[in-house]
């Protein structure tokens, strides 16, 4: 195969790669062509150019990350697709094209230069108000990196690209983790003396290009100023600058700016105040303008007139100087707060939950106590506490054992600190504690008492209610403690060879049931043993020798039988299975680095399997045909249910320790190293339904939030238990919901020729209109007023509208074509809507007019109207959000949403937030005061949304993909 060389253009799946346009040691930038004459600046990077594989798939891995940050940020350069050729050795990226260095927008292919700051035409230094300004905005886009652990390594004023007359930070292949930036690169001057890869070394290079802009002098006479500077008309503003700069640039790493947000906060006080020279520190700044206030006021008392013109210029100086300081802590504190979402999030999809909750808390300190904090920071704490039903201790001492009372009413934990202590298994209250207790075993089944062994090891009896203790007359040694009801209560197993099983019941003395170990001079002793409830099979790890020579062995018994093998993986936890359609079967797990072996016990030497669980990793027993706990995967449970599906279960902040489950296999608990007591529910989930119909699309929640209205594959809607996490009814007469209000949730039936009204409780239908006389199709629903709402039929392009009050549907409106996104006000007085024309037309419904009407520049698949209907948004196929003034059209503002195409908008109830579902699956989130990014939160799917709805209060948020998987995020209050 003739494979394509740098030098060569390469083929680009629907681009025409017109000529390079630039290069360098890793790769090419070629200019290219979409299909619709769209001009991209693509850039190819070969495999060749590295030495080994590494540092080429860290390019890669580096790209991904920023691909997140570019769609989010407009300061960001836009990453727009992401591709490999592997067979072929290169991958390749698509980005926003750089201006022309002569003719800006418009681009010429034949004479087309990338315009940069190094191509930027000037005579000598630019204006300090130029430099700060270029500095604010490259500080603001670097600070947006470094607030999400990533850092450029590279930044030079020929890696400054200009975009639509703005800087943006061009090479971000370079783009890398702050943790991983391992590959030296950089260019004499711009780099740190601690060498790049870190946000301070970042700071250095920008300050380097600063320099130059400031000073028209080469970064390597840093930090000698121009001649006849001091001539300058803005010279007092420039010291101020430059001051900015000499510290940007400082060698010690500790007076530098840790980060670009630092540097942002010096030139934004520069920036501030053109009239008064801006302090490098607020607290001193404002010392001295109170002395300042103070001279003058005295100056004034005598001097009269002349003086008050200094007072006032005094105090408008501390008016400016206040204001800008305020700006500048606000800017901080929503760069701080977003950065610390991005990392919440990204624990989140990580997995680690315990991480992420402890982020969230820091996230939370940066509001007052009675301040509600904003949508997506519940959202994502309830991302965070995972599938955990309830939290009945958020921290303490490492849990030991978990056992649970036959009756399902109390648990007792034995954690490491404060022993036996009794918890309520509903709300986690503490009950009690019983003193005296080194491990546990069990309930008795009458749950009026724990078997376990005391601080002498001997087998003991606890009666909850008065914590009394009694302890059988047994001098054998310390016993592990097990689950034995088959036995009277208590069984346990010796520690030490020959490792008998012993029982008791309470009353008389032990018994033994026989040896497990083999008599072969060995000096084993217990590592780990596991049993089930009722003690009638169990399976004991032993190990003998020193750390550096140690051995193990393990015996399993059922009943009466007994075997044993060697193990050659470390049996940090041990399980037996009898699964469904399988031979029982033994399981151990090395917990350091996820080895586990698999043994039928009389059939043979153990197989290893090596690598599958990963460290941190254990066995649980399963249940009978295999349904319960089979693995604990670091923090995680892996539990079979009874149809045999996985579900991961996450939750856990540390290593996920002890489980134990209800009789009826609804419930579960566990607890971690951590001392998190946690409990599931194992009822019928989500995560297991299926891909549903289009229809539900149209999923609604009920008046009061708790439950979810989802149309269902055979008709119908099922109505999904928001607390109870399952489903727990079956409505037949609804087909698709509408709306729920007033106790009455409404829409269109199984026939989608009527719309009809529920009993929002029970399903049952109480309000039904005759026919409307045509398919109402369920392209589009929608709210229109309290107790109305209204659906679009695409059968002959027209609106109805149909509710309580309106004793039949009602006609409202004809549309031109075919249209798939719709919305209509409040008052049905205004449309608005696009569709395949392109175009956004506001319809007067009263006068039967189009009110205006404006072009899109690609396809739009929603429209939204703000809270207060003032503006109307709508969701282009190209990524941005544009919004326009509802009544005239005009248009105010575009917006990058942070994903390649926005599919679906919802604003938040009181309209702070505004989220945008994408084609990948994601939310992102912006604050509609300032139009920033805020967080992009993970539906677990990837496929496009198509339906996004909030509960009432901001409750919970269901999502729909456009495959009808939808999944809800529940939005937990601060704790």
């Amino acid at each position: 195969m003739n494979r394509p060389t740098p030098e060569a253009p390469p083929r680009i799946p629907d681009y025409e790669m017109l000529r390079r346009i630039g290069g360098g040691s890793y790769g090419s930038v070629w200019l290219a062509r979409t299909a619709t004459g769209i001009y991209r600046a693509v850039k190819v990077v070969w495999r060749d150019g590295f030495e080994d594989a590494e540092p080429y798939e860290r390019e890669f891995r580096g790209l991904r990350e920023f691909e997140r940050v570019s769609l989010t940020e407009a300061r960001q350069l836009a990453l727009l697709h992401v591709g490999r050729r592997d067979e072929e050795r290169f991958f390749y990226y698509v980005m926003e094209l750089a201006d022309d260095v002569e003719r800006g927008r418009e681009i010429d292919p034949d004479s087309y230069r990338p315009l940069t700051l190094r191509e930027m035409p000037r005579s000598g230094p630019l204006s300090v108000e130029r430099v700060v300004q270029l500095g604010v905005e490259l500080a603001r886009g670097l600070a947006v990196l470094h607030d999400r652990e990533l850092v450029h390594r590279d930044i030079k004023p020929s890696n400054v690209i200009v975009v639509n007359g703005e800087p943006k930070l061009a090479d971000i292949g370079l783009v890398a983790s702050s943790t991983l930036a391992l590959t030296f690169v950089g260019t004499e001057g711009f780099v740190a003396p601690e060498g790049p890869g870190s946000p301070a070394g970042d700071v250095y290079a920008l300050g380097k290009v600063l320099y130059e802009l400031a000073t028209g002098l080469d970064r390597l006479r840093f930090p000698e100023l121009p001649e006849g500077f001091t001539e300058r008309r803005d010279r007092l503003a420039f010291l101020e600058l430059n001051a900015v700069i000499l510290r940007a640039c400082e060698p010690d790493l500790k007076r530098r700016h840790p980060d670009a947000r630092a540097l942002l906060e010096d030139l934004l006080m520069v920036q501030a105040g053109k009239s008064v020279r801006r302090l490098r520190a607020a607290e001193r700044g404002l010392a001295r303008a109170l002395q300042v206030v103070v001279v003058l006021a005295a100056v004034a008392a005598v001097a009269g007139g002349g003086a008050w013109v200094a007072w006032s210029r005094a105090q408008h100086e501390m008016a400016l100087r206040s204001e800008a300081e305020a700006e500048r802590d606000a800017l901080a504190r929503r760069m701080h707060y977003a950065g610390l979402m991005a990392q919440a999030s990204r624990a989140v999809e990580r997995g680690e939950m315990g991480f992420a909750r402890s982020i969230l808390a820091e996230a939370r300190s940066l509001f007052e106590v009675d301040q509600e904090v904003p949508l997506e920071w519940r959202l994502l704490r309830g991302q965070a506490e995972g599938e955990a039903e309830r939290f009945l201790r958020a921290a303490g001492a490492p849990v030991k054992r978990l056992v649970l009372r036959p009756d399902g009413a109390e648990l007792a934990a034995f954690d490491l600190e404060n022993g036996v202590v009794l918890l309520d298994a509903e709300t986690g209250a503490e009950r009690g504690r019983l003193a005296g207790a080194a491990d546990l075993g069990g309930y008795a089944a009458d749950g009026r008492g724990l078997w376990g062994v005391d601080e002498a090891g001997r087998p003991t009896y606890w009666e909850t209610a008065s914590g009394e203790a009694k302890s059988a007359d047994y001098d054998g040694g310390f016993l592990w403690p097990l689950s034995g009801e088959q036995y009277g209560g208590f069984l346990g197993v010796e520690r030490v060879s020959p490792g008998r099983r012993i029982v008791w019941d309470g009353a008389g003395g032990v018994r033994e049931l026989g040896r497990l170990l083999p008599d072969d001079g060995e000096d084993w002793k217990l590592f780990r043993a596991e049993a089930d409830e009722g003690g009638r099979r169990g399976v004991v790890a032993w190990v003998a020798g020193d750390a550096a020579t140690a051995t193990f062995l393990i015996t399993a018994w059922r009943g009466d039988d007994v075997w044993s093998t060697a193990a050659r993986v470390r049996p940090g936890s041990v399980a037996w299975f009898e699964a469904a359609g399988e031979a029982p079967a033994v399981e151990w797990a090395n917990d350091l680095n996820g080895q586990w072996e698999r043994w039928t016990p009389g059939a043979g030497v153990p197989q290893v399997q090596r690598g599958e669980l990963g460290e941190n990793s254990s066995v649980r027993f399963a249940g009978p045909g295999g349904r319960g706990v089979r693995r604990a995967v670091g923090s995680h449970w892996e539990w079979v249910g009874p149809d045999g599906a996985m579900r991961t279960l996450r939750g856990h902040g540390g290593k996920a320790m002890e489980w134990e489950e209800d009789e009826a296999g609804q419930r579960a608990y566990s607890a971690s190293e951590t001392g998190e007591i946690i409990r599931w529910s194992l009822r019928e989930g989500l995560a297991a339904q299926e891909a549903l119909p289009s229809a539900a699309l149209r999923v609604q929640f009920t008046a009061g939030g708790s439950r979810l209205l989802v149309p269902s594959k055979e008709g119908g809607v099922r109505v999904w238990s928001i607390p109870d996490r399952a489903w727990v009814d079956t409505w037949e007469a609804l087909g698709a919901p509408l709306a729920v209000e007033d106790g009455r949730a409404w829409g269109v039936d199984a026939s989608g020729c009527r719309i009809v009204g529920c009993d929002d409780r029970t399903g049952a239908v109480n309000w039904s209109p005759a026919e409307a006389g045509k398919a109402l199709a369920l392209l589009q629903v929608g709210v229109a007023p309290a107790g109305q709402g209204w659906v679009y039929s695409k059968s002959d392009h027209t609106v109805w509208v149909g509710g309580p009050e309106l004793p039949s549907p009602r006609w409202v409106t004809s549309v031109t074509g075919y249209r798939w996104a719709l919305n209509l006000d409040r008052n049905l007085a205004h449309l608005w809507c696009t569709g395949g024309d392109g175009r956004l037309e506001c319809h007067d419904l009263s006068a039967g007019t189009i009110q205006w009407s404006r072009p899109l520049p690609t396809l739009a698949a929603d429209v939204v109207l703000s809270p207060d209907e003032k503006e109307v948004a709508a969701a282009l196929e190209n990524g941005e959000v544009w919004f326009w003034e509802a009544a005239s059209g005009r248009l105010l503002r575009r917006l990058q949403s942070g994903t390649a195409a926005a599919e679906v908008l919802l604003y938040s109830i009181n309209g702070d937030r505004l989220l945008v579902g994408g084609n990948d699956g994601t939310v992102q989130v912006f604050e509609t005061e300032t139009w920033s990014h805020v967080v992009a939160l993970a539906t677990g799917g990837e496929a496009a949304l198509g339906r996004m709805v909030l509960a009432p209060g901001d409750e919970a948020l269901a999502v729909v993909d456009q495959k009808g998987r939808f999944a809800v995020l529940t939005a937990k209050p601060a704790r």
